[in-house]
């Protein structure tokens, strides 16, 4: 058995209805389990009336009725906000206030202290009268609309929420989805929060093969034992995470290609790569592909895809993130034709509709080019041998004593020492003044950390202007990361000026 989300129905529905759908952090469900459980509670919510594009609220933190309820929101052609538990109670609240929701499905036994019309727990039961009201409930399969809003972080320190319609994700799993080649017998790890674009992407992949989806909760994620164990229960076969959340595993003894025979697939996404994670996870699983994914949240989830071969590892230091080609889905933005960067554009059907309430950022970052929805990333890259690397944030360019600096230009040629495995630079700014910058990195040196920082400075000095290497080297075993698993800059800045 599988979903379709063109149509939003099960089909096949007699082929292994007993198979696992879901191993959930509290519960397993099957396809015959999933199929009855969504069914009900898209009647549960049809039988509510909600306006069109007023969103349902699901809150909590992998349990399988958070995909129970996605899943039932999209059958229901519901709009929805997904709302991880991790989130303090302050966020919840200012998003709930932000999309005016009155319902909430609290996948989460525990009542939740904000104002709400009505609840849906897990424990529901469809009434006679409300599967009546549901059944004449008018079908809009052809009709486009939102289906479902993701918050990400603001800019002003407000969450802002990005509106993604059905169109967009059809166009996604048409376009990125199914050329990755899954089906029925993948398994497919899921450890990042539901409120972050790539979960959907996990969730896509799984139902519209009929595989299974193994969820993993942040208290398992914190423990390596406890998540090695959990992947090797259900015999996970693809592995879907930020680079910086599989580098917590690399070095770990038993994680390689004889104790885990079934991951066939990395797939990472969210930030860049390092040559040095695919060269030590090459080593490990040498069977294994590693693609490199890019995008946005505005742009649904992935919009390029590339295989890391053995030959484009070994030729680059900096790994590409995506094959140049006449169909590409995005351009780069140059000011002037014969720059080498420029900024790169998003386009298609995938492109989000916007920002909910922020007309003004949507008209800054939304627009149409040659008749296609496009989304101004922020993001820079170059071509180099027909091939797409990304070359860091618009708005890490820096400017310290007069000179412009690109804050990625430093990292990347740090990541080109031998010792290093992983570099993050940072500005340190009074105000809007830059005033001394700071590389954290990750080494592999045996020497004491003052020699290792004389190593690294002439390094530097033979690679880059004299502005640009950075006042101070901080020496990590890891780094820090939020609850997306991405490097958290904000916890290196705190603790460094709490140190210095």
């Amino acid at each position: 058995m599988k979903y379709c989300f063109d149509t939003r129905q099960f089909i096949e529905e007699n082929k292994a209805p007993e198979k696992t759908a879901i191993a959930g952090s509290d519960t397993d469900i099957t396809w015959g389990e999933l199929q009855k459980k969504v069914t009900s509670l898209s009647k549960k919510i049809q039988s509510l009336q909600i306006p069109k594009e007023q969103p349902v609220l699901i809150y909590g933190h992998k349990e399988s009725f958070f995909c129970i309820a996605i899943l039932a929101c999209i059958h229901s052609q519901t709009t929805y906000v997904p709302i991880d538990a991790v989130y303090p109670l302050e966020r919840v609240k200012n998003i709930v206030e932000q999309t005016g929701s009155p319902i909430l499905i609290n996948c989460d036994s525990a009542p939740l202290d904000i104002k709400i019309y009505e609840t849906i727990y897990p424990n529901f039961v469809l009434k006679e009268e409300e599967a009546l009201v549901a059944s004449k409930k008018t079908d809009n399969n052809g009709i486009d609309f939102i289906q479902h809003i993701l918050f990400t972080s603001g800019s002003t320190g407000m969450p802002k929420g990005v509106r993604i319609s059905k169109k967009a994700i059809t166009a996604y799993r048409q376009q990125i989805a199914s050329p990755l080649g899954f089906n029925e017998n993948d398994v497919f790890l899921n450890q990042a929060l539901f409120s972050f674009d790539v979960s959907l992407g996990d969730l896509i992949h799984a139902f519209s093969v009929g595989g299974t989806l193994v969820l993993i909760d942040n208290k398992t994620v914190k423990n390596a034992g406890l998540f090695l164990q959990r992947i090797k229960q259900h015999s996970c076969s693809v592995w879907s995470s930020t680079p910086s959340f599989v580098f917590l595993f690399l070095h770990h003894p038993d994680f390689n290609e004889t104790q885990f025979p079934s991951l066939h697939t990395f797939l990472f996404a969210g930030e860049e790569l390092p040559k040095a994670t695919c060269v030590v996870l090459k080593e490990k699983f040498k069977n294994a592909r590693i693609i490199n994914a890019y995008g946005a949240t505005e742009a649904t989830i992935h919009s390029t895809l590339i295989e890391l071969t053995d030959s484009i590892i070994s030729s680059h230091e900096i790994m590409p993130i995506a094959l140049c080609s006449a169909d590409a889905r995005w351009y780069l933005e140059k000011e002037k034709e014969t720059d080498k960067t420029g900024k790169i554009v998003l386009i298609g059907e995938q492109i989000a509709t916007g920002y909910l309430n922020n007309n003004n950022l949507t008209q800054e970052k939304f627009f149409t080019h040659n008749n296609q929805p496009a989304f101004k990333t922020g993001d820079k890259a170059y071509i180099e041998n027909n091939l797409l690397f990304f070359a860091g944030r618009a708005d890490e360019q820096i400017k310290l004593n007069g000179f412009r600096i690109e804050l990625q230009e430093i990292t990347n040629t740090i990541k080109k020492h031998l010792q290093i495995k992983d570099a993050v630079t940072i500005a340190l700014k009074k105000g809007q003044t830059t005033k001394k910058i700071i590389c954290f990195v990750i080494s592999e040196g045996n020497e004491d950390v003052p020699t290792q920082k004389k190593h690294l400075h002439s390094f530097l000095e033979k690679e880059l202007p004299f502005y640009m290497i950075p006042s101070d080297f901080i020496f990590l075993q890891e780094f820090p990361y939020n609850n997306n698993h991405k490097i958290d800059k904000h916890i290196l800045t705190e603790s460094y000026l709490q140190n210095n």
